[in-house]
């Protein structure tokens, strides 16, 4: 796998020690200001904090008991800082779509805003009920200490957990576009139409700039008509990723720094060219689509197995229809990605096929209940025409920076047909490339070495 780039993870830790020190230091504040969003005639309390991956949410009630919400706040440091306003716009956005159009149960958005409408420069906010449940993936997990579901889970739980987010992702890919991108609506215009007004804004995009050091004015800004578009440019981000990350040859991949170098660089390269192979439904119409729909992001009633919640909807968009075919990576929790690393492809199979039956079945009797009419999809055909096509694995490659190369090379090098060979003069010649990175790797390891005797000397 891809290495991130330690030293822009460092900084970003940093800033988010920062950012959640000057919330805590300002929570009265934050009350005062929620009473003010909602009006409340009676006042607020503070209750405790959460903290995410991407947001610190507080949650707040008000003293008669009449009313308890979330107020959430994006990470500086772990969202790329003029990107905040964007994806709490999007998320807002999202969240009202969801509302009107599906049945999940999305926490009910009662204010937003964005950076110039907050308070102590915290940057732009959402304020929504708050939603009562447990961890879903706590619940599915073997122990506290595991990243893989339990073995013995009884069939008859997951049928009854896999049957509701079944339900939700039926819905999801009946939701149609004409774009590939962000969905809005004019607020103030009660006959306005959703549509794609933004660019994508996804969880890796964000992943590959924070800590990848993907420059950020080298993505998408505006939507796309086109998925095999959408796809090749992903490729491009891909291999200015790799070049721009300094330290991308520390990972071996099995090999020295400096075949590790090329590796990754051809991979990219090569899924490029297998993207032919791979995508459908070209020019639409696209689905709507969320990057971390996952049992992390769900709470559920543990007495009923009932799904309360379904949280964090920051990075959902229009997406190219094949996402939303996709069964859902998360069914051992740990991601596949992970699995192929460690080279356990054989074993991620034998493991995942058995709960991808039980899910597609679960996906039948969703589609059974409610049928597809007209042009929707039936999902549980695309679901498996998916895993056989090996597409499952494709799309998981085009929305991680970094797995790629190792998907690339363990599951869909030998599949995907990729004939022409890699000019080495794209780059310049291979011998230069390397040599570049090689000194690019020295550059950050003297750095970090420079960093570490800082930090000795505090």
């Amino acid at each position: 796998m891809a290495p991130i780039d330690f030293l822009a993870d460092k900084k970003a830790t940093k800033r988010q020690q920062e950012f959640e020190e000057k919330v805590c230091n300002v929570i009265e504040d934050i009350v005062d200001f929620v009473v003010e969003q909602l009006s409340w005639t009676e006042a607020g309390q503070y209750n405790c904090c959460y903290t995410g991956r991407y947001n610190i949410c507080l949650d707040i009630s008000r003293v008669d008991g009449e009313a308890r919400v979330i107020i959430r706040f994006p990470i500086s440091g772990r969202i790329y800082g003029p990107w905040r306003d964007e994806k709490v716009r999007n998320e807002a956005m999202t969240l009202l779509y969801l509302a009107e159009h599906t049945t999940i149960p999305v926490p009910h958005l009662l204010s937003w805003g964005l950076s110039n409408e907050s308070l102590h420069d915290l940057g732009p906010f959402l304020i929504t009920d708050y939603m009562y449940g447990e961890d879903l993936e706590k619940i599915l997990k073997k122990d506290e200490f595991s990243d893989t579901p339990d073995p013995a889970a009884d069939n008859a739980k997951l049928d009854t957990i896999y049957e509701q987010i079944a339900g939700y992702m039926v819905q999801l890919s009946r939701l149609e576009f004409s774009k590939i991108g962000a969905i809005s609506r004019d607020q103030t215009d009660p006959d306005a139409e959703w549509d794609v007004t933004g660019r994508p804004f996804t969880l890796d995009m964000n992943a590959a700039n924070t800590i990848g050091s993907h420059p950020p004015r080298q993505f998408a800004r505006t939507p796309s008509n086109d998925a095999a578009e959408y796809l090749t440019d992903r490729a491009r981000y891909y291999q200015i990723h790799v070049k721009a990350q300094r330290n991308i040859a520390q990972d071996s991949l099995g090999s020295d720094p400096s075949t590790a170098a090329w590796s990754h660089l051809e991979a990219r390269w090569r899924f490029g060219h297998a993207i032919s192979a791979y995508s459908t439904e070209v020019r639409g119409p696209f689905r709507l689509f969320c990057d971390d729909l996952h049992p992390r992001n769900m709470l559920v009633d543990p007495k009923t197995l009932r799904i309360t919640a379904v949280l964090d909807w920051e990075f959902t968009n229009a997406m190219p229809a094949q996402y939303a075919y996709d069964p859902p990576s998360w069914l051992l929790l740990r991601e596949p990605a992970a699995w192929v690393v460690d080279g356990d492809v054989d074993e991620f199979k034998r493991l995942y096929v058995p709960r991808l039956n039980q899910f597609v079945c679960a996906v039948e009797r969703a589609e059974q209940a409610d049928p597809p009419t007209g042009n929707q999809p039936c999902l549980a055909v695309r679901m498996r025409e998916a895993w056989d096509s090996r597409r499952f694995f494709f799309n998981l490659a085009s929305r991680d920076s970094f797995g790629v190369d190792e998907i690339y090379w363990e599951v869909l090098h030998d599949h995907a047909n990729v004939l022409v060979e890699m000019d080495p003069r794209m780059v310049g010649g291979r011998d230069t490339y390397i040599r570049k990175k090689i000194e690019q790797l020295r550059e950050y390891e003297a750095d970090e070495r420079e960093e570490r005797e800082q930090e000795k000397g505090l």
